[in-house]
């Protein structure tokens, strides 16, 4: 559930909220499918992520917190990762009957219709910072154990990001629409964890993790509609904007509503959102079991709990100059108008403009996970790990956004009987499905210092294709991994690896309701109606771990 606190208790254009509610709830979304991307430790990304029975080092903190048991003595690890994204999307115009009449009705052509988008650098959300680009996309992380001598138990922490996601393009890129500037960024700072070695063969685990939530977001919008289509006509008529004089019968725009400030396009800029909010502090936490059944079988089963984000912060509205121009017609049109517009939360500022800043507060539910695997001893040098993982994604069966009070704006929508909204809250559906994956990896111990290793993990994302959007287009995907791990000395490890993965998709015009629907009901996030999408990222991530004493 996400739940909009206040506003400072002031009201806001409908249109705010609805963008704000698509955007979170896709980003969040993709985002759990990111899951263990960023972690950062090289044997969980050369082995396909499948170490629940096999866990590695500190950061069992997270992948089994149970394997700290197998810590002796006081250990530290410092890691380093560094990540290669390719992501591209390309907006063809479509043959769909139905789209060709619409334009052709409307006289306008996509300006964005056959133009291919790409991202220009990567981006982070920093604490007190916002949005920050970033020459590369990378992290120094670690942590620290400690096992008392002769004690069954050990202790650890470590810093570690479970999610880093971010991107920059450029001002005229058509991606634009998808977020200008996109950061999403949650770290996990303190994990204290035990492990307790109950026998020879089992081992149990707990890590308690404080984490850190920040989401920026700079979002032109453009809402190629229908409605906005028909008003754009409507002003060519009335207004003259055709070049052909204005039409007598339509001065109900001129001396009524004057809506002939300027001339409103669905395909162009319409305003831009601003969203900066962060949670400096979330609780979740991690239980581990590792089983060795046998000298060369091992159970491992790890529960992550879900978790809640009260973020808080800032939500803008900065209008366009051309959306400008039309709200200062109606405003100045009469008294009425003017007040009806203040009434629905959109006042002229001191400076001309109607932009819109308010403080926001958005709670963000994680998902629970499980994950349970064995590790096999094929051979003295031959181990085959294999995990399945379970995710409650159908947590998002809906999205919904709930305010302290009415707005008029929403109040005059739940009177027009549309669907998911009241006059303080917004439900959208999202119909996203639980999921269950799988991951392998083999290791080869080539000598008594050296181990070599393969993994290959393919994701099913558990969003529907009705449900794909583009702002952060993670769906179904393979990843694969490969790397290696050597001991230095008697007490030090190298690990190293490389993961690389690939996600692609195509969405025929028409068939996303949260991307390109072009059907009259498209109100909410639909930058690319009319248009097929096809998106494409590729990234390369490589990470390095040291793990030794001190």
């Amino acid at each position: 559930m996400i739940i909009i606190n206040s506003f400072e208790k002031k009201r806001c254009i409908t249109t705010t909220l609805l963008i704000a509610v698509a955007f979170f709830s896709s980003s969040v979304s993709h985002a759990q499918l990111a899951q263990n991307l960023f972690i950062g430790n090289p044997k969980a990304a050369a082995l396909g992520n499948a170490v629940t029975a096999d866990p590695p080092g500190i950061d069992s903190i997270h992948f089994n917190p149970a394997g700290l048991a197998r810590l002796k003595g006081r250990r530290y690890e410092l890691k380093f990762t560094v990540a290669d994204v390719d992501a591209k999307g390309e907006f063809t115009e479509s043959t769909n009957p139905e789209v060709v009449a619409l334009k052709e009705g409307f006289h306008l052509d996509d300006p964005i219709a056959n133009t291919e988008s790409e991202v220009e650098s990567y981006a982070v959300f920093l604490p007190g910072k916002g949005i920050v680009e970033v020459p590369f996309a990378a992290a120094p992380l670690g942590g620290i154990s400690f096992s008392p001598p002769g004690s069954n138990m050990t202790f650890a922490t470590g810093v570690y990001s479970t999610l880093t996601l971010g991107a920059t393009r450029a001002d005229d890129d058509p991606g634009r629409f998808a977020g200008r500037q996109m950061g999403l960024t949650r770290l996990t700072y303190f994990s204290p964890s035990v492990a307790l070695q109950v026998n020879d063969s089992l081992a149990v685990g707990f890590s308690l993790g404080f984490s850190y939530f920040g989401l920026g977001l700079d979002l032109p919008f453009r809402t190629p509609n229908i409605a906005i289509g028909a008003i754009s006509q409507i002003q060519a008529v009335g207004c003259g904007f055709d070049d052909n004089g204005t039409d007598p019968f339509l001065t109900l725009i001129r001396d009524v509503i004057d809506l002939c400030g300027d001339a409103l396009s669905p395909f162009e800029e319409l305003f831009t959102l601003e969203v900066s909010v962060d949670d400096p502090l979330t609780l979740s936490y991690n239980v581990g079991v590792l089983w060795d059944a046998t000298p060369w079988l091992t159970f491992g089963l790890v529960y992550q709990s879900a978790s809640l984000h009260e973020l808080e912060g800032r939500v803008g509205v900065r209008m366009s100059p051309t959306l400008n121009n039309v709200l200062a017609g109606v405003y100045d049109s009469s008294e009425s108008n003017a007040n009806l517009l203040e009434t629905l939360g959109i006042g002229r500022n001191a400076d001309g403009t109607f932009d819109i800043e308010k403080a926001g507060s958005i709670d963000i539910e994680m998902p629970q996970h499980l994950s349970v695997g064995l590790s096999v001893d094929l051979t003295p040098n031959i181990k085959v790990n294999f995990d399945v993982k379970w995710t409650e994604s159908s947590v998002w069966e809906s999205w919904l956004f709930v305010l302290e009070e009415d707005i008029a704006v929403l109040k005059l929508l739940e009177l027009a009987q549309i669907n998911g909204v009241t006059g303080s809250s917004i439900d959208i559906p999202r119909g996203f499905e639980d999921t269950i994956n799988w991951g392998v990896g083999v290791e080869y111990r080539y000598s008594d210092n050296l181990a070599l290793r393969l993994g290959y993990e393919p994701r099913k994302s558990g969003i529907p294709d009705d449900k794909i959007d583009f702002s952060i287009p993670l769906g179904d995907m393979d990843l694969y991994g490969m790397g290696f791990s050597w001991q230095t000395d008697k007490d030090s490890t190298l690990d190293f690896s490389v993961m690389y993965g690939k996600v692609s998709e195509f969405t025929p015009t028409g068939s996303s309701t949260n991307g390109n629907n072009y059907k009259g009901d498209n109100i909410i996030f639909n930058p690319f109606a009319g248009l097929d999408v096809s998106t494409e990222i590729g990234f390369f991530v490589v990470e390095v771990g040291y793990n030794t004493i001190y």
